[in-house]
């Protein structure tokens, strides 16, 4: 399985939708090297757009909050774990640096955010904000 961002994914907020491209794009990167049992330089390069990529969901979550996104509350409550696991993974990486065990974990952490979270919580997301945006021309 391939992580590929595709329009389809879109949240109509381009700031946003840049990020996830970046995120996918990223992982994808993670995952095809780990593939072929390497993967610690890429995790060198993920763990500082960590950084920046979580500081991003508070324009999502300004968003949300914008539109009147009525699961907003539950959407913010997945942001927050998923900061304190980017926190966790970064302290780790910080102690033990690029290991086979941390390059593994965040793949697994990154996959799972990107299936669950992007693709479904987000995706849910751009449709209300694309209906409100329709709604209001209309």
């Amino acid at each position: 399985m391939g992580f590929q961002w595709t329009p389809d994914l879109s949240v109509g907020v381009h700031s946003i939708d840049q990020r996830h491209k970046e995120i996918f794009r990223r992982v994808d990167a993670l995952v095809e090297a780990t593939g072929k049992g390497g993967g610690r330089e890429q995790l060198a390069e993920l763990v500082p757009f960590l950084a920046s990529y979580v500081e991003h969901l508070g324009d999502e979550e300004r968003a949300m909050r914008s539109a009147g996104y009525p699961d907003s509350a539950r959407h913010e409550q997945l942001h927050a774990a998923f900061r304190a696991d980017v926190a966790g993974l970064r302290q780790r990486f910080e102690m033990e640096g690029a290991s086979t065990a941390l390059t593994l974990a965040v793949q697994k952490r990154l996959v799972e955010w990107l299936v669950h979270h992007v693709r479904r919580e987000d995706k849910a997301l751009g449709a209300f904000l694309k209906q409100r945006k329709r709604s209001a021309l209309a």
